[in-house]
């Protein structure tokens, strides 16, 4: 499957490993869930910062997730501790994917906000 994503974020992640915070974007994309951390890196031939976008996991569908879900945790697919979640309800695949993060006891903040019209 090819994952692709826009710029729009439909949610955030924080998750700790290894004793630092990173911040993930939950992106609109032609998945349930996709999960990028963006981050800046040093271009060598340039010498400048150059934002990268790194793909932390994704599930496919809710069937994708349902079957992912049945033997580990949510938490096992983000390299770490999944510290909180903040969605925007507005997206449905949000709400679907909201289910399965409060069975696993994931704290989550709920917000309904329409993307702005360009």
């Amino acid at each position: 499957m090819a994952i692709n994503y826009t710029g729009q974020t439909i949610g955030k992640m924080w998750i700790e490993q290894d004793g630092r915070t990173f911040k993930i974007q939950l992106r609109e994309s032609n998945c349930l869930v996709c999960a990028i951390h963006p981050f800046q890196k040093l271009n060598s031939e340039t010498n400048k910062k150059e934002w990268y976008h790194e793909l932390v996991n994704f599930f496919a569908d809710e069937s994708h997730l349902k079957k992912c879900t049945e033997n580990q945790k949510i938490q096992d697919y983000f390299y770490g501790d999944i510290k909180k979640v903040r969605l925007n309800l507005y997206y449905k695949d949000n709400r679907i994917f909201l289910k399965y993060l409060v069975e696993d006891g994931i704290e989550v903040t709920c917000y309904y906000e329409e993307p702005k019209q360009k």
